[in-house]
């Protein structure tokens, strides 16, 4: 290959460099032009040009986090360090100690990210011209800033109104400061949390922090308690009922305005409500699961079971026995939710009504399909495990050639690459016995049949959502119970299957 050829292939993608001999890497012009097409070919540059500060500032201009890459002599080159922070504040990390020291290079660092103030000299972090420029970029790097500046006003203000929980990190003195609690509250209504306890108390800022999102849980309990405040908190989100005063969870109005913006408030109501048949129906018609907080004797009510499996038909689950029973609900509840029937009393799980609706859901189909899969797959690896165990503890190796693809695959194979993988195994028996045909539509079975042909190391992996899903699961349920079996054998895979077996 002759330069004229180099340079063409670094034209076309300067991450081809690292492909091209020593000879090219160690040539500057060839070198430029991969940098020209991809700023991070510098990586595979020579070290010489690697100190070569032409070639690095090249890089740099383009992506200044490069300069990690440069020699150390060029780190400390303050043109070339100030190219770098212009492009990215954040490379001032890498730069020379001294540079970190010098207030033009940090100035210009933070004004291009505030961020880059982290990375300062502690004298720069009490230098008042860069902490302004580095919040008015980014408010919440005060945090950084010399605890003499976290008092200075000024500063502050203009901090949290960039970013309103940057109040965590002012001084007390202007955590006490109206004029910067309301600016940080106007920003971020969270802010409240970290403002003085003579906010938390005061009535119009709570009720405005409380309107634009702010939680409950950051007022004082005297406002906790006050309805007004309350109201106003949970019509923004209605799981502030939680932080609501005792008397409050237990009154009706209150209750059901957390209902109407959250249904899932309910479980936060006081128990008087939960045996409150007109409040349970508003919660359980909102979100069925609410029956879950339920009075028990209201889950012996038909009127509100039934209501509840017809909004959320697991809601079965919670209810009496008396009621797991009954027909009715259990229809009303399948037909919300096909997987309700394993909460109905075993005699309804047969009853033909129920299976006629249950034997037409596509949910309930697949879910058949799916474990009707998982149980060959278990079986087929429960007999390969018994038949080699013996070898494995002898030559302690979990290599097996069952017959199947490539005939060669290893049981405790699980990360990284598929080939010879558990996972490889598990999709090539799939294929043989025809398991992906039963929940694969027609092209996918032609990909599949694809990769089984040209990449056989590979696994196949549909586009369609749902089926991949399904795919997912059965390649789950089946590692965990090779990864079980092993270890029920006495074999040391623990480590192997962790992120299987919790």
């Amino acid at each position: 290959m002759d330069k004229k050829e180099a340079l063409k292939i670094v034209q076309e993608s300067g991450s081809d460099l690292v492909n091209l001999s020593d000879k090219f890497k160690k040539d500057k012009d060839v070198v430029l032009e991969a940098i020209k097409q991809d700023a991070w070919s510098l990586l595979y540059a020579d070290e010489k040009l690697k100190a070569d500060k032409e070639v690095v500032l090249a890089s740099v201009k383009q992506n200044g986090s490069n300069i990690q890459l440069a020699h150390d002599k060029l780190k400390a080159d303050k043109e070339v360090v100030l190219a770098a922070v212009k492009q990215d504040g954040r490379a001032i990390d890498y730069a020379n100690e001294k540079l970190k020291a010098d207030k033009e290079v940090v100035l210009a660092a933070v004004k291009q990210d505030g961020q880059a103030i982290d990375y300062a000299n502690e004298k720069l972090k009490a230098d008042k011209e860069v902490v302004l420029a580095a919040v008015k970029q980014k408010g919440n790097v005060l945090e950084y800033a010399d605890d003499n500046l976290k008092k200075d006003k000024e500063i502050v203000l203009i901090a949290v109104k960039s970013d309103g929980g940057t109040l965590e990190y002012a001084d007390d003195s202007l955590k006490k400061d109206k004029e910067i609690v309301l600016a940080a509250i106007e920003q971020d209504s969270s802010a409240l949390r970290y403002a003085d306890e003579k906010f938390k108390a005061d009535k119009k800022i709570v009720l405005e922090a409380v309107k634009k999102d702010a939680s409950l849980d950051y007022a004082d309990n005297n406002l906790k308690a006050d309805k007004e405040v309350v109201l106003a908190a949970v019509k923004q989100s209605g799981f502030n009922l939680e932080y609501a005063d005792k008397k409050l969870k237990a009154d009706k109005e209150v209750v059901l305005e957390a209902i109407k913006n959250e249904a899932y408030a309910y479980k936060h109501a006081d128990e008087s409500l939960k045996k409150d048949k007109e409040i349970v129906l508003i919660a359980v018609k909102e979100q069925g699961r609410n029956l879950e907080y339920a009075d028990d004797i209201l889950k012996k009510d038909k009127d509100v079971v039934l209501l509840a499996v017809k909004t959320y038909g697991s809601a079965l689950q919670y209810a009496d026995e008396k009621l797991k029973a009954d027909k009715e609900v259990v229809l009303a509840a399948v037909k919300n939710d096909w997987a309700a029937y394993k909460y109905a009393d075993l005699k309804l799980q047969d009853d033909t009504d129920i299976r006629f609706i249950l034997v037409r859901d596509e949910g309930y189909i697949n879910e058949n399909k799916k474990q009707s899969i998982i149980l060959q797959l278990k079986t087929f690896f429960d007999d390969l495990i018994e038949n080699n165990k013996d070898r494995f503890a002898k030559e302690n190796t979990f290599k097996v050639r069952p017959g199947i693809g490539y005939d060669k695959f290893y049981l405790d194979w699980v990360d990284g690459m598929y080939d010879m993988s558990l996972q490889g195994l598990i999709h090539h028996y799939m294929w043989e016995k025809k398991l992906y045909h039963s929940f694969l539509n027609e092209d996918e079975i032609k990909n599949c049949a694809i990769v089984i042909e040209n990449n056989p190391e590979y696994i196949y992996g549909p586009d369609d959502d749902p089926s991949q899903t399904m795919l997912d699961e059965i390649q789950f349920q089946t590692i965990v119970f090779v990864g079980k079996k092993l270890i029920d054998l006495g074999f040391d895979v623990k480590d192997t299957f962790k992120e299987y077996i919790k």
